[in-house]
């Protein structure tokens, strides 16, 4: 029996959409993030990682899993 104190799930798609209910959410997960992070300092793209943090670490929310930013595919 689960109590859900101190219980995390692991599954990306059991995360609750934290922004609200009409606002969909899209997983970008850490092994993403920081490849494309480690290509743009490889490339000497600084302008990419500045866009990256003014962007994602302003709109998106963060867990273990990575970020859940606003899935621009879907805005209503």
């Amino acid at each position: 029996m689960s109590t859900g104190a101190g219980e995390r799930s692991n599954a990306p798609n059991e995360t609750p959409n934290l922004v609200g209910t009409h606002i969909r959410m899209k997983l970008i997960p850490w092994e993403d993030i920081w490849a494309s992070l480690r290509v743009a300092k490889i490339r000497g793209n600084g302008e990419m990682i500045e866009v990256f943090y003014d962007t994602l670490f302003k709109e998106a929310i963060f867990d273990d899993n990575g970020a859940w930013a606003l899935d621009i595919k879907h805005r209503t």
